[in-house]
C-alpha cells in the first residue's frame, strides 16, 4: 500500500486527504473510531516518533472538544446531577475529537511519505486553476506550504519555553544565499491517478448518498 501510494502524484495524495476530510461528516461514531484506528496504526508502522509528537501536541486540542461538547449539548446527565455531562455531549465531542485525529494523522502520513519538493510541486498543481481568477499559484502554493512546514515543524519540536519563542520572533532569520528563486519540476499525472481519484471520489458519493 505504501509503495502504490509513493507512487502517485503529490496532487493526487493532497485530494485522498481531502477526500478522506469530505467522508468523515457522513460516517457513524465506529466507522469514525475505525478509520482513527487505521489511521493511527498507519502512521506507528511509519515512524512511532511522529505519532508520538502528533498525539503530544494534539491531545489538548481532543480533550477540549471532547469538555466542550459534553457540558453543552443538553441530553442524559452522566452523574444524574445538573452541572453533569451529557452522554449526548460526550458522543458529539467525541466525533468531532475523532474526526480531528483522522485528518492530523493523515495528513502527518502524507506529508511523511512525500518528499519536500514533490509537496509543493502537488500544491502548485492543485493551485493552477486559480490562473482563471488572477490569482498567482506559485505564490499561494509557497505560502501554503510553508504553513504545512511551520505546522510540521511546531508538532516535532518538543516543549519550547516561552522565553525562547519570544527570542526566535525578535531575532533577524538568515536568508540563504539560494533563496533567490528555486526549479521546480512537477511530475506528470499517470493513469494509476485516474484511477484513484475515481474510486475516491465514487466513495465519498456512495457513502453521503447512503
Amino acid at each position: 500500500m505504501v509503495r502504490l501510494f509513493c507512487r502517485l502524484h503529490p496532487a493526487t495524495r493532497f485530494l485522498l486527504w481531502l477526500a478522506v476530510a469530505l467522508l468523515t461528516p457522513a460516517l457513524p461514531l465506529a466507522g469514525l473510531g475505525a478509520l482513527a484506528a487505521l489511521g493511527v496504526a498507519i502512521l506507528l508502522a511509519l515512524s512511532p516518533t511522529v505519532l508520538a509528537s502528533t498525539l503530544r501536541r494534539t491531545r489538548l486540542l481532543l480533550l477540549t472538544l471532547m469538555v466542550a461538547f459534553a457540558w453543552t449539548v443538553p441530553g442524559d446527565p452522566v452523574l444524574g446531577m445538573s452541572w453533569s455531562p451529557t452522554w449526548q455531549g460526550l458522543e458529539v465531542g467525541g466525533e468531532h475529537a475523532l474526526r480531528l485525529l483522522v485528518l492530523v494523522c493523515l495528513i502527518r502520513v502524507v506529508l511523511f511519505l512525500t518528499p519536500d519538493t514533490a509537496q509543493l510541486a502537488g500544491l502548485y498543481t492543485l493551485m493552477i486553476p486559480l490562473r482563471r481568477l488572477r490569482l498567482d499559484p506559485e505564490r499561494m502554493a509557497t505560502l501554503l506550504w510553508l504553513a504545512l512546514d511551520e505546522a510540521r515543524q511546531w508538532l516535532d519540536r518538543r516543549r519550547v519555553a516561552l522565553a525562547d519563542v519570544w527570542a526566535a520572533l525578535a531575532a533577524d532569520a538568515p536568508v540563504p544565499a539560494d533563496a533567490c528563486g528555486m526549479t521546480l519540476q512537477c511530475p506528470r499525472f499517470q493513469p494509476v491517478d485516474g484511477v484513484v481519484l475515481a474510486l475516491a471520489a465514487l466513495g465519498v458519493m456512495l457513502v453521503w448518498i447512503a
